[in-house]
């Protein structure tokens, strides 16, 4: 039987692909998410014990149209309204420096503080580096030039007393070397809060289950009489009433002006 020869199939067309990376230079952009500008802001019952100083707590208050009181234009009037009657002292920059800073992100900017640089690798976020140095000097030269007020007394008990309830919650819970560490840690937030406001020798604020004036500190008539500072602190620290809470503050308050 004859073999017929069969025909030979044609080469396959060869197709170059595009140029993938054009003639420019790539660029990595780091992987956090755009967001709002903000404004830095103070509430005089929020303070870091920084190296037996106090220093103020900043937070910031995202300007982002149509949230929380800015318009779809971005006019945040409504916003430091709000934010002033409760309480905050906002920073102009015009006025403080400019604190603020944006990084341009892959799908827009990321807005972060000045003394806070962004760090990445391989398109993963790690953790920020913080000019700890910079930032501390920023918020000295807000109460060096008279635009944040030094702690008050009311202040100053509050904070106390937030600090002896985060010790008494550590002291349950330190069964384990990390509990150990928690409390340890806990407790050295109180010496370090008591040599910043406390002149030496002077007897830190009395702990926990202190009574004021022979009646226990959920009684706030007591409380609006007294004028002993002392008992006043033992007894934000014992009570576990936010109205008594209030009455307290703002009668250490009136006592320190």
């Amino acid at each position: 039987m004859a073999i017929t020869k069969g025909t030979q199939a044609a080469a396959p067309e060869v197709i170059k692909p595009k140029d993938l990376f054009g003639s420019g230079t790539a660029t990595e952009f780091p992987p956090h998410l755009p967001n709002a500008p903000f404004i830095l802001a103070h509430h005089p019952k929020n303070w870091d014990v920084v190296g037996g100083e106090l220093l103020p707590k900043l937070r910031n208050f995202p300007v982002d149209p149509g949230v929380n009181g800015v318009d779809a234009q971005g006019n945040s009037n409504m916003l430091q309204q709000g934010a002033m009657a409760e309480g905050w002292t906002l920073l102009d920059p015009n006025r403080v420096g400019q604190y603020s800073v944006g990084t341009r992100v892959r799908n827009g900017i990321h807005w972060h503080r000045s003394w806070v640089v962004l760090q990445h690798q391989f398109g993963t976020k790690l953790p920020a580096k913080v000019d700890m140095d910079a930032y501390n000097d920023f918020r000295r030269k807000l109460i060096a030039d008279g635009l944040i007020r030094p702690p008050s007394e009311g202040a100053l008990a509050l904070h106390a007393a937030k600090l002896d309830s985060r010790v008494m919650q550590r002291e349950s819970r330190a069964d384990s070397e990390y509990g150990k560490r928690q409390l340890r840690n806990a407790e050295n937030a109180v010496d370090d809060f008591d040599s910043a406001v406390l002149p030496g020798g002077e007897t830190p604020t009395p702990k926990a289950g202190a009574l004021l004036c022979g009646v226990a500190a959920t009684d706030r008539d007591a409380c609006e009489a007294s004028s002993d500072k002392k008992a006043l602190r033992a007894a934000l620290i014992a009570t576990k009433h936010k109205t008594v809470e209030r009455t307290i503050v703002a009668r250490l308050e009136k006592l320190g002006a």
